[in-house]
């Protein structure tokens, strides 16, 4: 359950955000660039923990889990976007679309890396299991 709420609260964080009324400017574009970035890099992984959790076997299922968790993302920074358009001082950006998609590329990778440390038996952080005759 908390978990899950790790993923959801924040994402409910990033609407009541998106669909305010936001500052303007080139400072505020720039962070602007950088939240959406990191927003979404914290969604992704925070979604895939919460509702497809790996197992660390890869293969097709893993791949599915990627190209689901990474288009669910997307189709929800779109309607952000589609959605700002009808809020005051707020403007429906495509160009904000590229940092929303480069956190979750950053989102993505991470959790391979994750995935890759578990295949190798053990969580990441911790050294692999030594295989095979050591000298």
């Amino acid at each position: 359950m908390l978990v899950r709420g790790a993923f959801w609260v924040p994402l409910a964080v990033c609407m009541a955000v998106a669909f305010s009324p936001a500052p303007t400017g080139v400072v505020a574009h720039l962070t602007g660039a950088l939240m959406h970035g990191a927003a979404f890099a914290y969604l992704t992984l925070a979604l895939f923990r919460a509702h497809f959790p790996t197992t660390g076997r890869g293969g097709r299922g893993e791949a599915r889990r990627f190209v689901a968790v990474a288009l669910w993302l997307f189709a929800f920074g779109v309607f952000v976007e589609v959605v700002q358009v009808f809020v005051a001082g707020r403007d429906g950006e495509l160009a904000d679309l590229l940092p929303d998609a480069a956190g979750i590329a950053a989102g993505c990778g991470l959790q391979g890396g994750w995935t890759r440390g578990l295949r190798r038996g053990g969580a990441p952080g911790r050294k692999p299991q030594q295989r095979g005759f050591q000298t």
